[in-house]
């Protein structure tokens, strides 16, 4: 089982290594810019070996690699995949009182913002180029923001009776983007939590519980906005009263939520995307959305140092590349994978909720945070906080503003090749095999939809082609190139190469391990070439493409 489902998070636990992972990025913040990691000598290429003749010593097919293809995405994670950037919103409570957490000493006449004007916020995500909202509806303090018959802790009892989860949900469908909700299963202000029993029993927590979810999905449906995002916080304190047995009704919960809007991924404590590990925007390296899974019955390991030891940490640098495998599967026979993509979560600010004279990152530092984590196969949940008032502040919508126009500078030309073909390694030396209109396909994008005429086109290599050569009308100056894979055939490239033609040479301009839904490489300085060189050095079987696109600077 994760850690995030098995043992849920101690408060200290939490935010020290959140504070620790957080001013560690504050203060070296990552380079946009693609860095080479390989080294050749100059002058030097390795153009004979890719995955279909080398594949750098691994199995390209058998036992492992079928069990690793196997391990697909849902239609619900496909979906969720294209959102890439959307938007967390922690307002409530502690808006009001200045904290963090509650701790249950809180009154409903404490929460009275001045005005709350949701199409406000939501106009200015849409502006930014978000795709969606997840709205704080309860904290941890119980207090619920919407108009709800589970607890009279709520905001139609305060000094501002209105449901403002509908209003969120309401902004959402005017504006055209997704709503999301997060709801804290931990309560302090409820009575019966930790009172075990089921969603029947009406003297257990897990009987409200499962109501607050019914509530939202009811506002959710007559609001006809598309929920895209349920997300379940982990965080409990360790001296929280529950008694023995107790466990949330997850099961029913995401029964509920999957029976009613199919479409909507279960976050965070869900089965559809995880937390990526910090709370500072900080993707892996090689972030893999195949991950080792459940330890089996027998358990050979009994210690947490030994789940670090076998990368089945949560924290793990490496979650999921054959290394790692390779490792866990030598102590363990019975080991298990999931499709379980990352998402990143980030704030705005120092804090998630709104507090007066609290910093905000610059728009450097978030366009940073946002090429680091879509470019690096993670969706990027950005928190913005809106203040007493009601509204987000100026200085947000400034960041914000200029992350986008930062992002958008990047993309202001999309560049066409006028030829593409694959190459492989044949009777010693390479040779073209494909030359078909099929490796074009990789130069047209669209969503996933579940309607197969709409969905999008990608372009599986052939058994001997690892190389694809993209040919262009004159030279052209390069600052950026976008490449995904087509996740429905599961996330396979584990190595790969961009070259250049410069100045008569081939030159190494960029390499990375994985790709996966997005891999973005964005240059300081740009790359002036007339042919284009993607070399797949190791996969998990064929390669499937789904687009490469090519920026100018």
């Amino acid at each position: 089982m994760r850690l995030k489902k098995l043992t849920i998070l101690a408060v200290v636990f939490v935010m020290t290594i959140s504070c620790i992972l957080l001013a560690s990025c504050q203060n070296n913040v990552r380079s946009m810019y693609e860095k080479v990691t390989t080294k050749y000598k100059n002058g030097v290429t390795d153009f004979d070996k890719g995955w279909s003749n080398y594949n750098n010593g691994w199995e390209n097919n058998g036992d492992t690699v079928n069990k690793l293809l196997s391990t697909t995405p849902n239609e619900r994670q496909l979906i969720h995949a294209d959102n890439e950037y959307y938007n967390f919103v922690h307002f409530g409570m502690n808006t009001m009182t200045d904290k963090e957490w509650g701790d249950g000493t809180e009154t409903v006449d404490q929460f009275n913002p001045t005005n709350v004007d949701t199409d406000q916020w939501v106009k200015v995500f849409a502006d930014s180029g978000s795709k969606g909202v997840i709205f704080t509806a309860k904290h941890h303090d119980g207090f619920a923001l919407w108009d709800t018959k589970t607890t009279e802790f709520n905001v139609m009892n305060s000094g501002y009776p209105h449901d403002i989860t509908r209003m969120v949900a309401e902004s959402c469908k005017k504006y055209g983007l997704k709503f999301g909700v997060y709801l804290s299963p931990w309560d302090i202000h409820e009575p019966r939590y930790g009172k075990a029993g089921g969603i029947n029993d009406e003297r257990s927590y897990n009987y409200i519980f499962y109501r607050q979810v019914e509530e939202i999905l009811n506002i959710v449906e007559s609001v006809g906005v598309t929920l895209f995002e349920f997300w379940f916080d982990g965080a409990r304190a360790a001296d929280a009263e529950v008694e023995a047995g107790f466990e949330y009704a997850w099961n029913d919960i995401y029964d509920l939520i999957n029976t009613r809007f199919p479409d909507c991924a279960i976050g965070n404590c869900g089965n559809d995307v995880r937390w990526v590990g910090n709370e500072a925007g900080v993707a892996r390296e090689s972030e893999w959305s195949v991950i080792l899974s459940d330890l089996p019955a027998d358990k050979q390991q009994d210690s947490e140092f030994d789940a670090k030891r076998l990368g089945y940490s949560y924290e793990s640098s490496d979650r999921g590349s054959r290394e790692t495998i390779k490792k866990v599967s030598e102590n363990i026979a019975d080991w298990k994978v999931k499709y379980y993509p990352a998402e990143s979560d980030v704030r705005i600010r120092t804090k998630w909720f709104w507090h007066k004279n609290d910093k905000v990152k610059s728009a450097k530092t978030l366009a940073n945070l946002y090429i680091t984590n879509i470019g690096m196969n993670s969706s990027f949940l950005l928190n913005v906080a809106p203040s007493t008032a009601g509204i987000i502040e100026q200085k947000d919508i400034d960041a914000l503003m200029g992350m986008k126009a930062i992002v958008d500078e990047t993309m202001k030309k999309q560049i066409m090749p006028a030829s593409v073909c694959t190459s492989g390694y044949v009777d010693n030396q390479i040779k073209v095999v494909d030359n078909s209109s099929l490796p074009y396909a990789v130069l047209n994008d669209s969503n996933y939809d579940k309607d197969e005429s709409k969905c999008y086109t990608s372009y599986k290599l052939p058994d001997n082609g690892y190389i694809m050569d993209f040919w262009f009308s004159d030279v052209q100056s390069f600052g950026r190139i976008d490449i995904r894979e087509d996740l429905r055939f599961s996330q396979r490239v584990e190595a790969f190469e961009v070259w250049a033609v410069v100045n008569g040479k081939w030159k190494l301009v960029a390499d990375n391990t994985i790709i996966g839904n997005r891999k973005i490489f964005v240059f300081k300085n740009a790359v002036k070439t007339n042919q284009l060189r993607l070399v797949f050095k190791q996969s998990r079987s064929n390669p499937y493409i789904r687009s490469v696109e090519f920026f100018e600077k």
